[in-house]
């Protein structure tokens, strides 16, 4: 080959390396040359934005001459492009963008999770928190020539019982649905009857058979009849029946013997049915859908009492929330016009026009924060006024409303599964259900006796008697003369096709199978409700504590900025800016102080929650009820334990002195077990009472006869 050829061949091969051995060496040299210029640039101290030194030199003379004492100032950039070595950046103790393990190629890349608690170290108890500044506010009376009436939760649900119209109005339903019993009872009761008629018949003669006398063509009829008795339906599905005819008849027949004569019929009859109607368990399936229906309204009675009292309790803390609410507005008014009034004084040192209108516009704009607040308070105390229907309340301009009890912080221990539990057995929306699937089955049960066809045994016995001119002496002569007569019978009767019994039992069926449902559904929403109300508690617990935290740092920051902004000279655009952040600090801090209130008015509201979604309101608060006869009426009377109250007759109701409270004082009846509403209805005099079998007895024939 030749050598030329195969110089260039060699050449050709190695001039690639030859070209990436360059290259990777003016590479390296540059990121040597550039490691070596950074590396002094790295030994400068942190650097942060610059700040103003005049008001670090005045923290310093504030905190005393310990460093360990200075606080830390609050960061605020005055120049961008400047920086300045005294004060240092906080270092990042986290990466900004999180980091992911590496992963086998093909399988998921395991996400970040937020860590399960996210409060901080050592966070505050309950117990731990002082009550707040405004308590003290909330309770001080606000209005000038006002009456203070002070109001616990005790007093103000008492009040609310015994005064409260809407109460009135619950009541009264259990009631009105009572009456249904006796009504549907009464259908047994014996029935008297009485029919009396006159007859004077003048009419032509067509046969001379009628009269029997020549030459009369006139008939003349006389004829007086009177029938009277008492029937009753029994309980079996018979008709009882015993009633007196009595007759006196004249007429110028003269076939007609004796004339006049008296007339008497004692008749005792009996109607059995065998099929339709039969059984003592149809019969009396009306007064147990009534009682059912009583029972029904009495839980909704109870379930009414609940939402009412809750809110009732409701409109207490939106009273407490309010007059706290306008105390932290006029502490912030306060401190806006403090800031106005310390910035006036240094009008001719080193303020300027334009803090002190800013100032200005902060202060009218806190003044109408303050009168929001005031008709928030109005609103409130109207709002109990209407709850609770309590005449020593008055108006807004003679009565103001003092709450005293104030929020609670202490934590409350709920367990899940028992709550869940005692809503089960105690809430009257399940006895409610259970009650109407009962009666959807008493229905049934009748739909299925109707569908039967109808045969009745019909007997009948009498007496008659036949005396001239006297029908009590024909009364007398039935008994004497003669025998008895009968008599006895059999009734049948059946649609052709029987639809519409037919279609009542499947309706029946249908509602019966809609009501099993809807129990169904009456549980799922109470369990969601328990568990809603119960986790509210733990949320609004933990949120108090946070807000409470939050309320602490920015009282510490408005001290801190408070502190330098009376020190700082304002000859410069930095007075504005402190001025800025001195009012938004103070902004942020009423901001929290309202969120913390709303936490713990939200926290104690839970609880009363937890109690309605449990069913165990009127149980804790020992709320009963019981009856009374008020104008003649059946009234339910409301107490609630501990709270005697005397009662009038137009239905107002008064405390009684604490003198004399002794004399009234009395042994509360025991809670009961099964009814959570309350004592039970019983019925008034003239009422029937239900026997104490009836119910066993029902029921075992519903199960025999399905």
């Amino acid at each position: 080959m030749d050598p030329r050829i195969k110089h260039a061949a060699v050449c050709a091969h190695l001039l690639p390396r030859a070209k990436l051995i360059c290259w990777s060496s003016v590479f390296s040299a540059v990121c040597l040359a550039y490691s070596a210029w950074a590396e002094p640039q790295n030994e400068r101290p942190n650097i942060s934005p610059k700040f103003d030194q005049r008001a670090t030199v005045q923290l310093g003379f504030i905190a005393g001459d310990d460093p360990s004492s200075v606080p830390q100032p609050v960061q605020q950039r005055i120049a961008p492009d400047t920086f300045s070595p005294e004060f240092s950046a906080p270092t990042i103790s986290a990466p900004l963008v999180p980091t992911f393990p590496p992963a086998q190629f093909g399988q998921p890349v395991p996400m970040p999770r937020p860590p399960q608690d996210l409060a901080e170290e050592d966070p505050a108890q309950p117990q731990d928190l002082a009550e707040p500044w405004w308590s003290v506010f909330v309770t001080s009376p606000l209005r000038e020539n006002c009456t203070s009436v002070t109001l616990s939760i005790e007093e103000i649900l008492v009040r609310a019982i015994h005064h409260s119209s809407q109460v009135r109005v619950f009541s009264d339903l259990p009631l009105i649905r009572e009456t249904s019993i006796t009504e549907a009872d009464a259908a047994f009761d014996w029935t008297a009857f009485l029919d009396t008629r006159w007859q004077d018949l003048n009419d032509p003669v067509g046969s001379s058979l009628t009269i029997g006398t020549p030459g009369v063509n006139r008939y003349k009829d006389e004829h007086f009849t009177s029938q009277g008795g008492v029937r009753k339906r029994t309980r079996s599905g018979g008709t009882v029946q015993l009633s007196e005819q009595l007759g006196w008849q004249q007429t110028n027949s003269t076939y007609f013997e004796p004339n006049p004569q008296g007339a008497s019929r004692l008749v005792l009859g009996y109607t059995h049915p065998l099929l339709r109607g039969s059984g003592k368990v149809y019969n009396e399936s009306l007064v147990c859908l009534a009682q059912l229906d009583t029972e029904i309204a009495s839980d909704e009675f109870s379930r009414q009492l609940q939402s009412h009292l809750l809110e009732v309790l409701r409109a207490y803390w939106g009273l407490y929330l309010e007059r706290a609410n306008i105390a932290q507005k006029l502490q912030s008014l306060k401190r806006a016009s403090d800031t106005l009034a310390l910035l006036k004084q240094r009008q001719q040192l080193d303020a300027v026009p334009v803090q002190i209108l800013r100032a200005k516009a902060e202060v009218a704009t806190r003044r109408s924060q303050v009168i929001r607040a005031q008709m928030g308070v109005k609103n409130a105390e109207d709002r109990i006024r209407a709850l609770v229907n309590d005449p020593a309340f008055g108006d807004f301009e003679t009565v103001e409303l003092l709450p005293t009890d104030p929020p609670t912080v202490i934590e409350t221990p709920l367990n899940m599964s028992m709550a869940l539990t005692t809503a089960v057995t105690t809430r009257p929306e399940v006895n409610q259900s259970l009650r109407q699937i009962q009666a959807g089955c008493t229905r049934l049960n009748m739909s299925k006796n109707e569908v039967l066809p109808m045969l009745n045994l019909v007997t009948e016995a009498y007496v008659a008697g036949l005396q001239p001119n006297s029908p009590f002496a024909a009364f007398n002569n039935s008994f004497n003369t003669g025998s008895p007569g009968y008599t006895v019978g059999l009734q049948f009767e059946m649609p052709i096709g029987n639809r519409a019994p037919q279609a009542r039992r499947e309706r029946r069926e249908l509602e019966l199978r809609q009501l099993r449902n809807q129990y169904q559904t009456t549980l799922n929403t109470l369990q969601l409700e328990v568990k809603v109300s119960v986790r509210e508690v733990e949320t609004a617990l933990a949120e108090m504590l946070s807000q409470h935290r939050a309320m602490e740092a920015s009282t510490a920051e408005l001290k801190h900025l408070e502190q330098r902004f009376e020190r700082l000279p304002g000859e410069d655009g930095n007075a504005s800016l402190m001025l800025d952040n001195l009012l938004l600090a103070q902004n942020r801090l009423a901001t929290n102080e309202f969120n913390f209130l709303t936490a713990e008015v939200t926290y104690n509201l839970a609880l009363w929650n937890v109690k309605k979604a449990t069913g165990e309101f009127l149980q804790t608060e020992q709320v009963s009820w019981n009856r009374a006869c008020v104008d003649g009426l059946p009234t339910l009377l409301v107490d609630k334990y501990g709270k005697p109250f005397r009662h009038k007759r137009d239905g107002v109701s008064e405390p009684i002195p604490v003198e004399s409270q002794r004399e009234h004082q009395s042994v509360p009846p025991e809670p009961m077990d099964d009814r959570p509403a309350g004592p039970a209805l019983t019925p008034t005099g003239g009422r029937v009472e239900p026997k104490a079998s009836f119910w066993h007895s029902t029921k075992n024939k519903l199960r025999r006869r399905d």
